[in-house]
């Protein structure tokens, strides 16, 4: 199995978002819920990480309601701070 392969295991089972080089800098903690723990991303930061792949702002909150917002049970959270 190769190493790349690997770390997206890791990433689905744990719910970290991949690519790690992109996400892990808006990785702001982790919550416990019944024995579970999962990371807790900053909304705003992970935007500005997609703007950079999407072209704009828009089309990455887009892309983040439709494909990662809900990705599934080990689904990340999200803080949504601000206005």
């Amino acid at each position: 199995m190769s190493e790349n392969k690997r770390q997206r295991d890791k990433a689905k089972e744990t719910g970290l978002l991949i690519p790690r080089e992109q996400f892990d800098s808006c990785l702001i903690g982790w919550v416990e819920k019944f024995g579970a723990s999962k990371p807790v991303y900053s909304y705003s930061s992970v935007i500005d990480a997609m703007s950079e792949n999407y072209g704009s702002t828009e089309a990455a909150r887009d892309m983040f309601s439709h494909s990662v917002r809900n990705a599934g049970q080990n689904s990340p959270c999200y803080l949504f701070q601000g206005g």
